[in-house]
């Protein structure tokens, strides 16, 4: 069945936008987050930054830009993210807020890709696509690809059944009046923004994907931030899910479907994902021990998908492996490793085809990614 994107439709009404940063302890990245957020190509917005409590110098850098009009920046006691988002609500009188992390950069034309999508008077929250900016050591590459794949697949498959789960703090796009709706963020769950996005679901508005409005965001570099990272997620994401458990009776698809398959493969098959790694181990062992022996069947190394995906990579002409060429889109399977291995491999974006041959190479990679003047990004 083909997906369809959601028309943004025209009106001659442009809701107002009001930008929201949450920052708490932001001192090194504030100043770039705002002034991203002041160029925007839009013509009726705000901005409001609110400072959760920071102990060192995020307040001080983010009132030095109270000087520009559309800037206005709160403080308040430590109290969590949740409270920080509500107390701008509180403040605002726009018909939509975007939310974004103070470590991310929006685009320009974020804001009115987004809020273009709010004329059609079902569409409760607006979900973007974030893409990693810090690309500097394997463990960034890996989850800057592990982006790729939850947005340019497992999300544009979710919005088809309204049933996205999270609109990601990184940035997203609500109705003011469907929080209002939804019972405003709350404090009880570790991802207030999966919570409110269920919560905004089980109100029958729709959750949509708008992929040309991105931002970028910094990825964590070290093991142990990451690891800190994905447990809240992870916890949060269990909370949420606990809480809005009733949408299994009410037999709509975030119960239906959304929630079945965060158990499953959000929590089921990573338990068990230890055996797989264990038949991993023993069959290089039972490899290793076999190595040499006169049966040993080398051509299935030597022609290993990985090991072919990368000699193509580096020996098809590419004087940089951030592109992957048009020739290479009759071996669908190639260029999938071919992807894996450039993203690993390019401290920066990493493109499908050149514009010359875009038509072609649209109609069978286009789902992974939005076009630019290269060809697509993935």
């Amino acid at each position: 069945m083909k997906r369809t994107r959601h028309s943004a439709g025209r009106s001659k009404n442009i809701p107002s936008v009001t930008i929201v940063i949450p920052a708490y302890n932001e001192g090194r990245v504030i100043e770039k987050c705002i002034r991203q957020a002041i160029y925007s190509k839009y013509s009726d917005f705000d901005i409001i930054v609110v400072d959760d409590g920071s102990t060192d110098d995020t307040y001080e850098k983010a009132i030095s830009f109270t000087y520009h009009p559309l800037v206005n920046v709160l403080r308040q006691p430590n109290r969590g993210k949740a409270a920080a988002l509500n107390a701008a609500l509180d403040e605002t009188q726009s018909d939509i807020l975007i939310c974004i992390d103070a470590d991310s950069q929006i685009a320009p034309d974020a804001v009115s890709l987004l809020a273009a999508h709010f004329n059609d008077p079902q569409v409760g929250a607006v979900v973007s696509r974030v893409v990693v900016g810090n690309r500097v050591n394997v463990l960034t590459r890996l989850q800057a690809l592990e982006y790729i794949t939850a947005q340019a697949i497992e999300r544009r498959a979710k919005e088809y059944l309204n049933a996205i789960t999270v609109v990601p703090g990184a940035i997203g796009a609500w109705r003011t009046t469907a929080l209002m709706e939804s019972g405003i963020f709350s404090t009880e769950t570790l991802t207030e923004d999966a919570d409110m996005t269920m919560a905004m679901l089980r109100t029958d508005y729709q959750v949509i994907y708008e992929d040309r409005a991105v931002a970028t965001t910094e990825a964590p570099t070290p093991l142990k931030a990451l690891m800190t990272q994905r447990l809240r997620w992870s916890l949060g994401m269990m909370q949420a899910g606990w809480k809005h458990f009733g949408a299994v009776g009410e037999r709509r698809n975030l119960g239906l479907v959304a929630l079945p398959d965060l158990a499953i493969f959000g929590y089921l098959m990573p338990f068990i994902a230890p055996l797989a790694d264990l038949f991993l181990v023993i069959l290089l062992v039972e490899f290793f021990m076999t190595f040499g022996a006169a049966e040993q069947d080398y051509a299935a190394l030597l022609t290993n998908p990985m090991l072919i995906a990368y000699l193509a990579l580096r020996l098809g002409g590419l004087k940089r492996p951030d592109r992957i060429p048009i020739r290479l889109q009759r071996r669908p399977t190639l260029v999938a490793f071919a992807a894996i291995a450039a993203s690993l491999l390019s401290s920066g974006p990493v493109y499908l085809c050149d514009q010359s041959g875009l038509a072609g190479c649209d109609r069978i990679f286009g789902f992974l990614g939005a076009h630019d003047a290269h060809g697509i990004q993935i």
